[in-house]
């Protein structure tokens, strides 16, 4: 069978892995463990603050501050003592967090048997992502894993792709498709670095950037491959 494309950059949070199912659930627990109010309406108030594209954008933080700062800001509203320790609970629980999206391993199951080269392309700090692909179960399925802090550049920057493209040992990027669901860092991504992408439309209802494909969640990607 000939394959438009050879090799799949695929990304982990909210694409693969449910991070917004595992935010969700650390924070209610942490906020009960500690007796605090944990309602829908609470995390709805988080949901607002609540925002990953700071990090997309190139700003510099260190894991523990990206996934705590927002939790602190919570715990502040809630005029909660033991800020510190609240927050080193929450920290633990999100990195035990490794909840699959639906169809998730279906889909790597049979990308791999159709032969195509996985490389796992996210961002992030390798003391949080490494444990959380490890525990899902995931990591086997990859031919390489490219995670933002261990290589020094971020996506969407052009640098981050050309850095994998060098690393790997497909060479023609035409063959090359970036599957992921945040318009900022894949489909920007993408066009940075003149690569097709597949936008995972489930959050970001709206993209600004041109994209190759769309689906609404990564079971649709055996239409497209």
């Amino acid at each position: 069978m000939n394959k438009r494309y050879n090799s799949l950059f695929i990304d982990l949070d909210d694409t693969l892995l449910d991070f917004s199912s595992d935010e969700k659930k650390a924070i209610l627990n942490t906020l009960e463990k500690y007796n605090l109010p944990c309602s829908e309406d609470v995390y709805t108030v988080y949901s607002e603050i609540e925002n990953w594209q700071y990090f997309n954008l190139g700003q510099e933080f260190d894991a523990k501050t990206l996934i705590t700062s927002r939790f602190k800001v919570l715990l502040k509203m809630l005029e909660a003592e033991n800020i510190d320790e609240i927050s080193d609970d929450y920290y633990s629980a999100m990195c035990n967090g490794h909840k699959l999206k639906k169809g998730a391993l279906k889909v790597l199951r049979y990308l791999k048997s159709q032969g195509y080269k996985l490389y796992l392309t996210t961002n992030g700090f390798p003391s949080f992502q490494y444990k959380r692909i490890k525990s899902s179960g995931i990591s086997g399925f990859f031919d390489g894993i490219f995670i933002s802090e261990e290589i020094d550049f971020k996506k969407p920057t052009k640098m981050y792709f050309e850095y994998v493209m060098n690393h790997i040992p497909e060479s023609n990027r035409s063959k090359v498709l970036i599957i992921g669901d945040a318009p900022t860092a894949d489909v920007l991504g993408g066009l940075n670095s003149g690569i097709d992408t597949c936008w995972i439309c489930g959050r970001d209802k709206q993209c600004r950037y041109r994209y190759t494909y769309k689906v609404s969640n990564i079971e649709q990607l055996l239409n497209i491959l």
